[in-house]
């Protein structure tokens, strides 16, 4: 999926389901600005991602066009659109911090484990 925000230039977004035990939820993140300071150091726009839960391919698509019709318009803040717009399914959903993962070792990405602990999930580290 595809986004045009701020200053019309394309970014793209993630969009990936994760499955638990029992549940399945759909995760959103849009690409974020980067650029290097006046020092040289790397910097990156600071935004927050989507999680919510979903049964079925109906519920992943009506979130899919939620996203798709209203984002644009809410310049990519996630909560400005749940806010101001009627969240198209009846379960629970949740904003995240969308941060950059440090550890080059990690097992699963930091924002992914910060999206599935809004919405309750305990996520421990595999065991191999």
């Amino acid at each position: 999926m595809w986004l045009y925000l701020h200053d019309t230039k394309c970014r793209g977004m993630m969009i990936f389901l994760l499955w638990t035990s029992r549940q399945m939820y759909m995760v959103v993140e849009t690409e974020r600005r980067r650029w290097v300071s006046k020092d040289g150091d790397l910097k990156e726009e600071s935004c927050s991602g989507l999680i919510c839960l979903v049964e079925n391919k109906e519920d992943v698509q009506k979130v899919h066009q939620f996203i798709d019709r209203g984002l644009p318009r809410h310049k990519g803040i996630f909560a400005k659109l749940v806010k101001e717009s009627k969240w198209p399914l009846d379960g629970p959903y949740a904003i995240f911090p969308h941060r950059t993962q440090n550890d080059k070792d990690a097992w699963l990405d930091a924002a992914a484990l910060n999206a599935l602990r809004r919405m309750g999930v305990v996520v421990s580290t595999p065991i191999t």
